[in-house]
């Protein structure tokens, strides 16, 4: 075979040389000779073999050295064992003192002191101190939610070095309170780049307070007594104490009544503002004490609050326990009303029948006892009290049942008990704005039974009652109007289109109403037109798969459509009649719903109008033509 052709078939794909001639060789005996007669041959390992054992022997070795590694590595990063086989954070010292009781309002001084009795030196060290919370700087602006950590660079802590660094903040919290806070050195320990940390906390119990704060209550409670409890501060601190509030926490048998500053919040909390060195705040908050049997506390906290988060860090505080002394002469007023819309709430022209019951609960008779109920409020009727045998006292305001009137007041002997009935409506027009009614009920004599000379006997019960707003909403039907130009025929005809203006109206008398809101439907056979008067008033929106209006007029104050104008939206519908509805009048838009949220009574307000129909009774043009579907 030529050269070249050779040449050809070696870079063929697929050739092949089955005819070449092949070279035999002797395979080698792995055997080895024996010593003597008597011994076996010992075969030599196969290669295969010598491969997987060396392989075996690798991974053994290897996977130790991982762990190894992986061992050290943890050990150095936490700590546990340092370059030297030490745990250097064991031979740290951190410790934290404070030289002066913590003050409310004072600055207060930390006195940290670290050492180092370890053998190698704590490179790069830097130690951090978190303060207390609502801690603040001695001197610049008021810092909210406190100082932030500080940080201090220490340089290289060599063996047996002991040192100390000086931390201050204005502080502030409740007496009593125990300040908390923490205070960390990291390091690394010489020829290491492991970066170490050692922690330890500390305490500071507050021992008193340069805010002055002082809760006081009158030294006897009885339940039924109406009592004032007044708040004083008073502030020495040579730093302003800013942005701060005070929130009242009532006992169960306290029901508040009045204050002399509106509450920021309910009637809990009030904002003070910043109070200076020597500034002063006085708080008054009036209430009414409840019968209980177990000792009832009340406290005044002093602090920030957050209306975000609703959170109240304390100052300071005040806290009085005191327990409240069963009246001697008890009476109790039960009240049902027509329109007990909620507990403590009632509305305007509301009928009352009440319950006047008294006993005397001393051990001994009591001569020529006077029951009585005071009507205070300018929301009550008087002209519609009716009484069984009670006496109006006009001057006094009140309804009177005294013993030469009623026999048995001559003489109440001990649990002797009685029932009087009277009946009161409210006004259903109201001047003043967020009116309360009050009931006050006393049983009293002016001859006190031997052994109580000196002691108050008598017993008084106050109920009270906010009136709810009375809100009005109305919905009307227009043909002929001035506003928008309708077409079409009236009274309407079977195929032919006619258009109609609805007029949804809301007035409000005494007290503010917020979130408020209208909704009504129309029926599938009313087109809404998308005409609105006026244009740029109150939202209203129609929703053509749910066929639902909404108007929302949001806040509607009190004397709207008396000291206002009434609020109001108009919008245009049109209506195609079909022969079903022949002869009589149809249906323009649902019954219309409103709710407001009366803002004083804190309730919800609804009014529901009657459906809109083509008989249109407030238009009086259209009314005389009759509003029935015609052929």
């Amino acid at each position: 075979m030529a050269l070249d052709d050779l040449r050809r078939r070696l870079f063929k794909k697929g050739e092949g040389f089955e005819d070449r001639e092949h070279s035999w060789r002797l395979r080698r005996n792995n055997t080895q000779a024996p010593v003597s007669w008597k011994e076996d041959a010992v075969v030599e390992e196969d290669s295969m073999q010598k491969f997987l054992r060396k392989l075996l022997w690798w991974g053994i070795g290897g996977g130790l050295g991982t762990i190894a590694i992986v061992m050290v590595g943890y050990l150095l990063i936490s700590g546990k064992w340092s370059v030297l086989g030490v745990d250097t954070r064991k031979n740290i010292n951190l410790t934290v003192e404070s030289a002066d009781d913590a003050i409310a309002g004072k600055k207060l001084v930390w006195r940290v002191v670290y050492e180092n009795k370890n053998d190698i030196a704590l490179d790069k060290a830097v130690l951090v101190f978190a303060y207390p919370p609502m801690s603040q700087p001695l001197s610049g602006d008021y810092m909210k939610g406190g100082l932030r950590p500080e940080r201090r660079e220490l340089g290289t802590i060599n063996p047996g070095d002991k040192k100390e660094e000086l931390f201050s903040a204005i502080v502030f919290g409740a007496q009593d309170e125990i300040l908390k806070g923490q205070v960390k050195i990291e390091y690394r320990p010489r020829d290491s780049s492991v970066l170490l940390a050692k922690e330890t906390a500390y305490e500071s119990p507050v021992k008193g307070s340069l805010l002055g704060v002082e809760l006081l209550l009158p030294k006897e409670l009885k339940a039924g007594q109406q009592i004032e409890a007044q708040l004083s501060l008073v502030s020495s601190a040579e730093t302003p104490f800013r942005g701060i509030s005070v929130e009242m926490m009532y006992p169960d048998a306290f029901e508040f009544i009045s204050s002399n500053i509106k509450p920021t919040k309910g009637n809990t909390i009030w904002t003070i503002g910043d109070l200076g060195k020597g500034d002063t705040f006085k708080l008054s908050v009036k209430g009414r004490i409840k019968d209980s049997i177990a000792p009832q506390s009340m406290k005044a906290k002093v602090g920030v609050y957050d209306r975000t988060k609703n959170e109240f860090d304390i100052f300071t505080s005040s806290e009085k326990t005191f327990a409240i002394t069963p009246p001697l002469l008890v009476t109790k007023l039960t009240i049902n009303a027509e329109d007990d819309l909620d507990t403590g709430v009632l509305l305007a022209g509301t009928s009352i029948k009440a319950v006047l019951e008294w006993q005397n609960n001393l051990p001994v008779a009591v001569s020529n006892a006077t029951v009585e109920v005071t009507f205070e409020g300018e929301a009550f009727d008087i002209k519609t009290l009716i009484s069984d045998r009670g006496e109006f006292d006009q001057d006094r305001n009140s309804l009177r049942w005294v013993p030469g009137r009623i026999p048995e007041l001559l003489v109440v002997d001990p649990g002797e008990s009685g029932a009087f009935r009277f009946s009161i409506t409210t006004k259903k027009t109201i001047s003043v704005r967020n009116p309360t009614l009050v009931f006050r009920s006393t049983m009293q004599t002016r001859e006190l039974p031997s052994g109580y000379e000196g002691v108050d006997i008598s017993g008084e019960e106050r109920v009270t009652y906010k009136l709810a707003t009375r809100a009005s909403f109305s919905q009307k039907g227009y043909f002929y109007d001035s506003r928008v130009q309708n077409s079409g025929p009236f009274p309407p005809r079977v195929g032919q289109e006619s258009t109609y203006l609805i007029v949804w109206s809301v007035t409000n008398a005494t007290n503010d109403l917020t979130d408020g809101v209208v909704r009504a439907t129309l029926p599938s056979y009313i087109r809404w037109r998308g005409v609105v008067d006026p244009p740029s008033g109150a939202p209203i929106t129609f929703d053509e798969a749910t066929r639902e209006i909404s108007w929302l007029p949001g806040s509607i104050p009190a004397g709207t459509g008396s000291s206002d104008r009434a609020r109001e939206v108009a919008f245009q519908i049109a209506f195609t009649p079909s022969l079903p509805q022949v002869g009589q009048p149809a249906e323009l838009v649902s019954a219309a719903r409103f709710e407001g949220r009366d803002s004083f009574a804190n309730i919800t307000i609804t009014q529901t109008t009657a459906r809109a129909t083509t008989a249109l009774r407030d238009d009086p043009r259209a009314f005389r033509e009759g509003g029935e579907v015609e052929e």
